[in-house]
């Protein structure tokens, strides 16, 4: 069957949802084919390590699975299939690529240039989410609720874990120092503002805004932060400058 849009969506993104958004915004006339992969029961690959798909960081799904799942279709939403230069020579109709990420790493976008394929992602899409989870995690290792939550579940109460050596401090007499001042970064510093703690935050391209500013929220150095913070959360894409740049030193 000809279809317009080749939708290969996954068990977290799924594909009915952007068929019903496509289908909101562009009526019912389009052709549509939809595939689901079982991403994230299953897990994802990485391009360094798969022959033919260098250029790409991680996806999900195999080359010849792609090709035959987009067909003739001029457009695909996908959320993880790999798009790599050998994918989409095989991919002859192929015009515009939807990645539904903040970064399309799972496309080879310098082919995709060459073949004047339109590639486009969705930038802090899932910003709330990390955010929200970023705190969870923060609150879950300083009060000490993973421990105790895994000793109850052992049938084991943990009494020490209210002594005051182990409690520490309230994350309101805290330092969290926040490295990425991106879509999530910026996210995660607005929610910290409602514990009252020291936020430190660190990116050498973007400046901090006026209200965190005046909310207290200081703009320093790595250096700084990783000698005075209490807790540091890394937001800051992988890119050359950034791969390895926390380390044993």
């Amino acid at each position: 069957m000809k279809a317009d849009i080749a939708i290969i969506g996954d068990r977290f993104m799924l594909p009915s949802a952007f068929e019903a958004a496509i289908r909101r915004k562009c009526g019912n006339a389009l052709a549509i084919r939809s595939h689901q992969t079982p991403w994230p029961d299953v897990a994802m690959q990485h391009g360094y390590a798969e022959p033919g798909m260098d250029g790409l960081k991680e996806y999900h799904g195999r080359a010849d699975e792609v090709v035959a799942q987009v067909g003739d279709a001029a457009i695909v939403v996908t959320q993880l299939a790999p798009f790599s230069a050998g994918v989409m020579n095989r991919l002859p109709n192929l015009r515009m690529i939807a990645a539904s990420r903040g970064g399309p790493v799972n496309i080879d976008t310098a082919a995709a240039r060459r073949r004047n394929i339109l590639v486009v992602n969705t930038p802090g899409r899932n910003a709330s989410a990390v955010a929200e989870f970023t705190l969870g995690a923060i609150l879950a290792q300083t009060r000490l609720i993973t421990r105790g939550h895994e000793a109850l579940r052992r049938g084991e109460w943990r009494g020490d874990l209210y002594r005051a050596d182990l409690t520490g401090e309230e994350l309101c007499e805290m330092t969290v120092g926040v490295v990425g001042y991106g879509h999530i970064g910026t996210k995660v510093v607005r929610i910290l503002k409602a514990f009252g703690c020291k936020t430190l935050v660190c990116d050498p391209y973007v400046p901090i805004s006026l209200d965190d500013v005046e909310d207290g929220v200081e703009q320093v150095a790595l250096r700084r932060i990783l000698a005075e913070s209490d807790v540091v959360t890394l937001h800051a894409r992988v890119t050359a400058e950034t791969r390895g740049f926390i380390g044993a030193e």
